[in-house]
């Protein structure tokens, strides 16, 4: 209600988000931890569990640095799936056994298997300089004594549901956060405190007056 913005600027806002299936911008998850490999392997984590939130309709989506970074443990057991260049090889012959394929068709595939296994792991510099680098700047990020992880939450059906999931993880340093309770809570403790000093001002003045007239019937007036 404090906002300067027109009702009908904010239905298209509404509307536009809907479209994109953009995150709303009233729910946040935060997840903390002390350095940035602990905080994207939380990421992991918790991606299972909104993963889960999304199949029961609690959410619609959500966004997560962990997505388009992975932790550096997850990284290295994709790698260690790949097989060796002479496996994979082998295998692909087996399967092209029979099917017209020209000899030499799956090279570059094999090279770039290979080179894959023994590339070093990601890090946000890897993103430097790409569309990429400000996306995952603005998710993933150093705070105050360790690492932050923001994800976005879109189309929050039920909060409850969604509080309720993260808290059974039992992912210490993971919060929902609703930017319009918060909001809402702020304003309510601005005002009770306002009503608060503004009771002890009139008091202070009213004992003011009385202490100079002597009078209650001029005090009250």
């Amino acid at each position: 209600n404090l906002t300067p913005i027109a009702e009908d600027l904010k239905a298209l806002d509404r509307e536009l988000r809907a479209q994109l299936g953009a995150p709303d911008p009233r729910h946040l998850v935060i997840v903390t931890a002390p350095d940035r490999e602990g905080v994207l392997q939380k990421s992991e984590r918790l991606a299972q569990r909104l993963d889960q939130a999304v199949a029961a309709g609690s959410i619609a989506g959500y966004e997560l640095a962990a997505r388009l970074l992975p932790s550096e443990q997850k990284q290295q057991e994709r790698r260690a799936a790949l097989p060796d260049a002479a496996t994979l090889a082998a295998n692909l012959e087996k399967a092209m056994a029979g099917l017209p394929f020209r000899p030499g068709a799956f090279a570059p595939f094999l090279a770039d298997v290979e080179r894959t296994r023994k590339q070093p792991p990601l890090t946000p510099a890897s993103y430097a300089g790409t569309a990429l680098e400000t996306r995952i700047g603005s998710l993933l990020f150093p705070g105050a004594g360790g690492w932050v992880a923001l994800a976005p939450i879109a189309g929050v059906r039920d909060s409850a549901a969604l509080a309720g999931a993260l808290r059974s993880s039992g992912d210490a340093g993971v919060q929902l956060l609703d930017l319009k309770q918060e909001a809402d809570a702020l304003v309510a403790g601005y005002r009770s405190e306002a009503l608060h000093l503004l009771a002890i001002g009139l008091a202070g003045i009213a004992l003011l007056v009385y202490a100079g007239s002597r009078r209650l019937a001029t005090t009250a007036r």
